[in-house]
């Protein structure tokens, strides 16, 4: 999305700005704890960036869905969310992300080449919350 804001919208500083917040917003909607202090502070750029999506002069909601705006796909409510990388590795090929438009991903759970619970580890890798086991320290080689 960043690339297209790039491509269709003049750069100016107020543009650049506008980009900035809704990559912001987007990147809020992971819900990431790693990044809450982050999403706390920028509240102010998000809600910007969140307002320019559902406003419909932009024309996000031509190709997003977003809240309750736009009728097309790829949904970009929760985007990055838990929930919404199990379902996108489960199906992306299904109609909320997309649809007859997906060419090289495969559908993990449909193909049941992975388990529902190799999604979920999967998912938790890649958003950085998998599970560390406590290890200790090695003792220095002498």
């Amino acid at each position: 999305m960043a690339m297209y804001l790039s491509d269709h919208i003049p750069e100016t500083e107020q543009a650049r700005a506008t980009r900035e917040n809704v990559v912001m917003a987007l990147s809020s909607r992971a819900t990431l704890p790693s990044q809450a202090a982050l999403d706390a502070r920028d509240s102010v750029r998000i809600a910007a960036g969140i307002q320019f999506m559902r406003d419909t002069k932009a024309g996000c909601a031509e190709c997003h869905v977003f809240q309750d705006v736009g009728t097309d796909s790829p949904e970009l409510t929760a985007w990055g969310s838990r929930q919404w990388m199990i379902d996108f590795v489960s199906d992306p090929a299904h109609p909320r992300f997309f649809g007859r438009d997906n060419d090289r991903m495969p559908s993990f759970a449909k193909e049941k080449s992975l388990s529902d619970r190799e999604i979920a580890l999967v998912v938790d890798w890649i958003r950085g919350e998998w599970y560390r086991p406590k290890v200790a320290t090695p003792s220095p080689a002498r």
